[in-house]
């Protein structure tokens, strides 16, 4: 994804939700950071546990983030 491109759909708000309103959102820090899928999630899933939804959503985030964490071990523990 392209600086121009990911600046335009910042812009129109199809990225950057209330609940990701941080001086740098997710998408931007994950992407100047090269960072691989499962780091990206991980970091995604933590920011907006508590700010999106019930309660019971922020537990499912953290869910989501475990599970990804949990693949990023297997990948370590076998060498990747």
């Amino acid at each position: 994804m392209d600086k121009v491109y990911m600046e335009e759909i910042l812009r129109e708000g199809m990225i950057n939700p209330p609940h990701y309103d941080y001086p740098i959102s997710p998408l931007e820090f994950i992407v100047a950071n090269g960072l691989p899928y499962c780091q990206g999630a991980v970091i995604k899933y933590v920011v907006r546990a508590g700010r999106k939804g019930t309660l019971d959503d922020a537990v499912l985030d953290c869910r989501k983030a475990i599970r990804y964490l949990e693949e990023m071990i297997t990948w370590f523990e076998n060498g990747r």
